[in-house]
């Protein structure tokens, strides 16, 4: 009985020994095959020598909201920005590159264009609505331009509007350079919108000054005579006016720079208003009108703004540096005027109604240096005839 279980402890301990001799000869054999080949069988799970285990390298996926410039002065890139704004809600242009555009560019609602650094060269319009379907600030939704220096092809300026929205809201304007619309066109137009914003943004029109009035933003109501285009769909020609406008951190130069617009032929529509318009920290400097004319608007806030009207009519209303009027029965009217530096001619700052049953409800006005060319007597016209109450104080008065 012990000695078959000896016999069977020598064989297993042989089989042993014959199984290990066996893997190392193969073993030999795989090395010997692997340098032959020219491979490192010791390579395996190390990942910086590419071995099973090593980490796979995330697949690069181009952006399609990014516009590669062209560089022709064809149609490839209003194509191409055509083509990512079908397939991207957020549109890029590559910073330091140069666009032509022949056409343009058509927005819809929910996009935004990244454009800081690029330049962009427009052979017609900047920017527009391709289709104007509805009213009640659903046309145009959710835009936002961020940078961009946005110039024409000649140095007359382009006559139209150069960025038209009509209908919409939370429109959004950033950080821009606009040296494209002529001094007789407007560079920036809202047309019954809300919720607005223009910030950082600055306009440098084009061409001869002092031809005609026109702003250079207006801040408009939607009429036929005030925008043309509705003539396309007279059903949204319907007096709607803007609310919610804020103009901050802007340089903007013109024959007027900054206004707001009334019904001035469509007589059914003269009482509509705008309200809560705010102009904060701007530099507005016109050639041939008021800096600033604010007319039929309800609601208004004016702070630290210089604005000035160089306008050589002195003995007329378009050389005021802030003019408020109101055309139509806006009843309840309220504005604000504080720290700012205002020069005019006629008068710095110029406050009335034209309805006697609509008459201002209170201006407010602090801590403001008014200039006139008239005389520091001159400075401040606010009529008690229009206007129930002025509040005052704390503002100078000087001889510009």
């Amino acid at each position: 009985m012990t000695s078959s279980k000896s016999k069977t402890r020598v064989f297993i301990v042989l089989f042993s020994i014959l199984f290990a001799l066996m893997s190392l000869a193969y073993l030999s054999t795989s090395y010997s095959y692997a340098i032959d080949m020219g491979d490192d069988p010791t390579a395996g799970d190390d990942p910086t020598t590419g071995g099973d285990d090593a980490e796979e390298e995330e697949p690069t996926v181009s952006d399609p909201g990014l516009v590669e410039a062209s560089g022709q002065r064809d149609r490839t890139d209003i194509d191409r920005l055509e083509s990512a704004m079908a397939a991207s809600n957020t549109i890029t242009l590559q910073s330091g590159k140069t666009y032509y555009l022949k056409w343009p560019i058509h927005i819809v609602s929910n996009k935004t264009i990244n454009a800081a650094g690029a330049t962009i060269i427009c052979e017609k319009g900047a920017l527009d609505q391709y289709q104007l379907k509805s009213a009640n600030f659903s046309n145009i939704k959710n835009v936002t331009i961020n940078g961009g220096t946005w110039k024409y092809t000649s140095a007359s300026g382009y006559k139209g509007t150069s960025f038209g929205f009509v209908h919409g809201q939370n429109l959004k304007l950033k950080n821009m350079t606009i040296q494209h619309a002529s001094y007789d066109g407007h560079a920036v137009e809202f047309v019954a919108c809300k919720n607005v914003l223009m910030d950082g943004v600055k306009v440098i029109p084009l061409g001869t000054k002092r031809k005609s009035e026109e702003s250079m933003v207006q801040i408009d109501v939607a009429t036929k005579a005030t925008y043309p285009r509705l003539k396309e769909n007279p059903k949204l020609a319907n007096g709607a006016c803007c609310q919610n406008v804020t103009i901050q951190n802007c340089t903007i130069s013109g024959n007027r720079a900054l206004a707001t617009g009334y019904a001035y032929k469509d007589k059914k529509f003269v009482n509509k208003y705008h309200t809560n318009i705010k102009v904060l920290n701007n530099k507005l400097t016109s050639w041939n009108g008021e800096g600033f004319f604010l007319v039929n608007t309800k609601t208004a806030t004016i702070t630290g703004n210089t604005i000035i009207s160089k306008c050589t009519k002195k003995s007329k209303n378009q050389s005021v540096g802030l003019h408020i009027l109101q055309v139509g029965k806006v009843k309840k009217s309220k504005f604000v005027i504080k720290n700012n530096t205002i020069k005019g001619g006629l008068h710095a700052i110029r406050a009335w109604s034209m309805k006697k049953k609509a008459k201002i409800a209170k201006v407010t006005i602090k801590k403001n240096k008014f200039y006139c060319k008239k005389g520091k007597k001159k400075a401040i016209e606010i009529n008690k005839k229009g206007t129930k109450k002025v509040v005052s104080s704390k503002n100078k008065k000087y001889k510009w």
